[in-house]
């Protein structure tokens, strides 16, 4: 009985997990994943010149949603970030955007995912 019903448990989490993504791959981003590099560079810039860190703890906020995401989703990975830091993070998508002004923010967190996906814990 209790392997029965530990099986169907299985079975239901498995079904239930699925992409969002439609049959091309495509699917909606939402938020700041949507505003340019180039605003999330204003972000930055005025946070480190004017001390306004509000802006830009919103776009970490997204990015370490995102990232929650992918540690959920990913059936080989525990955690994405590895051994890699917050900071380390940032600077690495402030890095892509200062680079790729007219890219989304999306794609800057894509870029990231990439670099440490080799890294990842299991």
């Amino acid at each position: 009985m209790i392997k029965a019903l530990m099986v169907a448990a299985c079975l239901f989490l498995i079904t239930s997990i699925s992409y969002a993504a439609d049959s091309n791959g495509n699917f909606m981003i939402l938020a700041y994943g949507t505003h340019s590099c180039g605003k999330f560079i204003d972000a930055a810039d005025d946070a480190k010149n004017n001390n306004t860190w509000g802006i830009w703890n919103d776009y970490q906020a997204y990015t370490f949603g995102y990232f929650t995401g992918v540690n959920a989703y990913r059936m080989d990975t525990n955690n994405i970030q590895g051994t890699t830091d917050m900071e380390g993070i940032m600077a690495y998508i402030e890095k892509f955007c200062r680079e790729n002004p007219l890219k989304e923010y999306f794609k800057a967190i894509d870029s990231v995912e990439a670099e440490l996906y080799p890294q990842r814990s299991k």
